[in-house]
């Protein structure tokens, strides 16, 4: 009988072989294609204005937790709606809930705890009846539109309701359908975490100036004061404070128990009520600086369009993976010109004389001007401000972002959780 065929080292070898053969193929270098071979095609049209295909709704529901109301690049006030009775951890907006709580100056995506939901401002009419933190109003999705730059509902008492935001300030427009009793409640302690102190006073008969004090996030003991400084087209007619279910009329401010106040305008002629706020996690004045600097005389119209050019002029780069520094870079959809402010004073400029629909490739890079190759920079090289001046044109040029960085970023692993670390994040704020 024929003894058993030999299957040890020659057949390892000849595996050995094919696999080394195939890793040979693999990093044999690749030719690139000429320029010219790109050219021959006709490039596609490119999309005018990329904030029209955003869905500001997408990620309300199903736990994601995100929330839909105007927001800008970088931005520290995030003016919009919150629901109840489920209001979601930071997002504080819940696609199938019915009623609303209020529009809440400051809103987190998914962070996983309650975060943020500061000063909730509910436009009201009639009556005051029950708790200034129980009040709320229904709504249906029908009168609800979203966008860009901009958030909009008309809710089941026929006020309607449009927000728009710069960086560290916004714009509400609150339409009464009568003269009978139109006010803007101001939910003091109507955060989405425990409020440790707050405080609001009338000055003259156009302006709202207070803050209150809140963190505690995931339960941790970290603290922080949201100072905020709203301004008003027309006088106050009226003001009163709340505590539980009774009202202080006449009060001018509020602090120490109280749960908020509200203010009354008179809209018997003009419906509109336009409010101005600017927020700082300074101080009043800086609050104020806030919004005469992004506000001043600007027009709801004005500042929605400016919103929406933003998110359509982002620079041109992006994180290459979480837990590294390290940004991808990309033609930037900018105009010729953008200059994004960092904090201390600093200056990121991003420069792209060339910018046009039709001229989408990267052909050359400068950073403080240096000639730079790589397709990769270290946020750091930006952080303390910076210039990147692109050469774009038409045709790609295959010799730019050929060259790898000064040193390739490494992929992080699985982080080491300290949970004593993780229950006090670091907040990092944009300049007051």
């Amino acid at each position: 009988m024929p003894g058993p065929r030999h299957r040890g080292p020659r057949r390892r070898f000849r595996g050995r072989a094919a696999f080394v053969a195939a890793l040979g193929l693999a990093v044999l270098p690749v030719r690139p294609l000429p320029a010219q071979a790109f050219a021959a095609e006709a490039l596609p049209a490119l999309v005018a204005d990329p904030a029209a295909l955003v869905d500001p709704l997408i990620g309300t529901s199903g736990g994601i937790n995100t929330f839909p109301g105007p927001d800008m690049p970088f931005g520290m006030l995030q003016w919009g709606p919150d629901t109840v009775p489920d209001r979601p951890d930071g997002g504080g907006y819940a696609y199938g809930a019915d009623r609303l709580s209020g529009f809440s100056l400051t809103h987190l995506s998914g962070p996983g705890c309650p975060a943020a939901g500061d000063v909730p401002v509910l436009p009201v009419t009639g009556p005051l009846s029950g708790q200034l933190t129980d009040a709320s109003t229904g709504f249906r999705h029908a009168d609800e539109h979203t966008g860009v730059g901009s958030y909009a509902v008309t809710d089941a008492s026929g006020v309607t309701t449009e927000l728009t935001s710069a960086t560290r300030a916004g714009l509400g427009r609150f339409t009464f359908p009568g003269a009978d009793a139109s006010r803007l409640l101001f939910k003091l302690k109507g955060g989405a975490t425990r409020i440790d102190g707050a405080r609001a006073r009338l000055v003259g008969d156009r302006e709202l100036v207070g803050s209150v004090d809140s963190g505690h996030f995931c339960g941790a003991g970290n603290r922080y004061t949201l100072h905020f400084d709203f301004r008003f087209d027309r006088p106050v007619t009226g003001s009163g404070s709340r505590q539980g279910r009774v009202v202080d009329p006449g009060a001018t401010s509020a602090d120490g128990p109280a749960d908020g106040m509200y203010l009354d305008f008179d809209t018997s002629g003009s419906r509109t009520v336009t409010a101005a706020v600017g927020v700082s996690y300074t101080d009043d004045a800086g609050a104020a600086a806030n919004l005469e600097r992004e506000i001043g005389s600007r027009g709801f119209a004005d500042l929605r369009r400016a919103n929406r050019d933003a998110w359509n002029s982002l620079p041109g780069f992006c994180p290459e993976a979480p837990g590294t520094d390290t940004l991808v870079l990309g033609s930037p959809a900018s105009p010729p010109r953008t200059e994004i402010a960092l904090a201390g004073g600093r200056t990121l400029r991003i420069l792209a004389p060339q910018a046009a629909p039709d001229a989408p490739y990267v052909r050359a890079l400068r950073v403080n001007g240096r000639s730079w190759q790589a397709p990769w920079l270290s946020f750091a090289a930006l952080r303390d401000g910076a210039t990147l001046d692109h050469t774009l044109g038409t045709t790609p040029d295959t010799r730019w972002g050929s060259a790898p960085p000064p040193r390739r970023p490494r992929t992080p692993g699985r982080p080491k959780v300290d949970t004593e670390t993780a229950k006090r994040p670091r907040t990092e704020v944009l300049a007051a």
